[in-house]
């Protein structure tokens, strides 16, 4: 903290302003070991001093002992305790679909406890079709292992209308045929690693998602949630028919598409290619807005 001159209470605004929330007080109390964070690997505060510290994803929460030992693959674990909880029917309430998506990630983070992974960095390739419809996303991730014996990533992800996308791995992974719902419309997809990490050992894979057949739209978007801060984000977007109007949008976390921006950018008419990059990336839903 001295080194990078900062005092408690500037520190404490610096880890709000990226989206962290802790006081002078509570700071103070972790740099001289009178408390602790509640659950390191799940504060957005150590995410946020990790970055002004100018350290790595998960440099902070290594500093921490696992509350278990790893026993098994991460993987093998979670299929020991399957997903039973189901409710609702098909619907197109966003709000319905976020909550059902935070309880399934919830569910995932209880079952799979400290040994898990923490992303550093996400890029995506997303492609709308000469039909106007979204076609497929390709992403790229960085994640660091918090235990021993991590093999896996949990993609969660919903859709509004018609059936599931399907999501097919690229490099780095494999998909599993386990299924892991809470709703007809959410889903986890659980990504098989080419081996077990040790613990802070880093992994880059990919995953491409296509999306089902729709009908076309006079007005569309594409957004992504972020509900967690992260080293960098690199979104891309092109079209085979350029749309007449494109933004790019930040929105609040929670209403990713669905509200009104935090901020937005118009870009030239006619634009077939866009990207956003952010480094550190906030708590935000990132995407595009476009009308046809």
């Amino acid at each position: 903290m001295q080194q990078h001159g900062f005092t408690l209470r500037a520190l404490a605004r610096h880890v709000g302003e990226l989206g962290g929330s802790i006081s002078p007080g509570a700071l103070g109390r972790w740099v001289d070991g009178r408390s602790v964070p509640s659950d390191p690997l799940d504060s957005q505060s150590m995410r946020a001093l990790e970055l002004l510290f100018e350290r790595q994803i998960g440099d902070l929460s290594l500093i921490f002992e696992p509350t278990e030992p790893a026993v098994e693959p991460t993987s093998e674990r979670v299929a020991q305790q399957p997903l039973t909880e189901f409710a609702g029917g098909p619907a197109d309430d966003l709000e319905a679909l976020h909550a059902a998506a935070r309880a399934l990630q919830e569910w995932i983070r209880k079952v799979t406890g400290p040994q898990r992974v923490l992303v550093q960095k996400v890029g995506t390739e997303t492609a709308i079709d000469t039909n106007r419809r979204l076609k497929s996303t390709t992403s790229f991730l960085t994640v660091r292992a918090m235990h021993d014996l991590v093999d896996c990533y949990f993609f969660p992800h919903a859709y509004t209308a018609g059936p599931m996308p399907k999501v097919e791995a690229r490099e780095g992974c494999e998909v599993s045929p386990r299924e892991l719902r809470n709703h007809p419309q959410v889903e986890a997809v659980e990504l098989i690693f080419p081996k077990a990490l040790e613990r802070g050992e880093t992994h880059t894979f990919s995953f491409t998602v296509h999306y089902p057949e729709g009908e076309d739209e006079e007005e569309t978007y594409y957004g992504r949630a972020f509900p967690s801060l992260l080293a960098e984000v690199s979104l891309k977007i092109s079209f085979e028919i350029p749309p007449q109007r494109l933004r790019a949008c930040r929105w609040p976390l929670g209403s990713t598409g669905s509200g009104p921006e935090i901020e937005s950018r118009e870009l030239p008419p006619g634009t077939r290619e866009a990207e956003i990059t952010l480094s550190p990336a906030p708590l935000a839903g990132l995407g595009w807005s476009w009308r046809w």
